[in-house]
């Protein structure tokens, strides 16, 4: 059991960093920024990739929010768990706010793009591409080996 809350705990973490240092990095420079959400909305058409940057950089300071209350409470995480007095509960509790936080973050960015597809013409999102393998698979691959 403790090898699997590592394990998740490590996940976790990197995916947490990956997408914070996507958007909180990326969203202060414009250039990178269009390159991020580039790489982000590969599988869109041009014009719903257009519409979907729009609806984020609209939405810039709340998701910089998010991110925040998100890198703070992994602050709050890793402090508890450097306390050897800390409980088991006190970890615990620490990482359902990180879930939490991460929830509102990924509701938020569902809520935009369902925003944008929701009012696509049918044409466009029928150019919407599946992608066969996941980078996140790939990623995972590469931090934690197989």
């Amino acid at each position: 059991m403790r090898r699997r809350t590592r394990y998740l705990l490590t996940a976790s973490l990197v995916l947490n960093g990956l997408l914070a240092g996507f958007i909180i990095g990326d969203l202060s420079r414009p250039i990178e920024a269009a390159q991020a959400l580039s790489e982000f909305n590969q599988p869109y058409p041009d014009e719903i990739r257009r519409d979907l940057r729009q609806g984020f950089m609209q939405n810039r300071a709340a998701i910089r929010g998010d991110l925040q209350a998100l890198s703070q409470a992994r602050r709050d995480l890793l402090r508890v768990m450097a306390d050897p007095a800390a409980s088991r509960e006190d970890i615990a509790a620490r990482m359902a706010a990180i879930r939490s936080k991460t929830s509102a973050l990924q509701e938020r960015f569902q809520g935009i793009t369902l925003d944008v597809v929701e009012t696509a013409p049918p044409d466009l999102r029928g150019q919407i591409r599946v992608p066969t393998s996941g980078r996140g698979q790939r990623l995972f691959d590469r931090t934690l080996g197989r």
